[in-house]
């Protein structure tokens, strides 16, 4: 498992060939991605905490990724939007971690 430094922001960044953009939907309130590449492509993958996101990606040869809270037992609740990239992690997660 891989933690990626992002912000609580949109944003997007390269990882090997494709280019993954990590979204926010108001409206849900939960973060979500995009992957692109010229090959093939997945998009609106939901980032739950705590929960991997879809294991069919890996069947696709896909990245994987999941947010987890870094600090579960904090007495104060989570911010969905603005703890991204703080007390919420943004990881990438390999097929045998997942598998494991």
């Amino acid at each position: 498992m891989v933690i990626l430094d992002v912000e609580a922001k949109e944003q997007e960044f390269p990882y090997n060939d494709y280019t993954i953009e990590l979204r926010f939907n108001d409206y849900y309130n939960y973060w979500f991605y995009n992957i692109i590449s010229d090959e093939k492509s997945q998009y609106g993958v939901s980032l739950e905490v705590d929960c991997i996101a879809n294991r069919g990606l890996l069947y696709r040869e896909l990245p994987v990724l999941g947010i987890i809270d870094s600090n579960p037992n904090s007495i104060y609740p989570l911010n969905i939007k603005n703890d991204l990239g703080g007390r919420l992690k943004l990881v990438l997660i390999d097929s045998e971690e997942y598998n494991g």
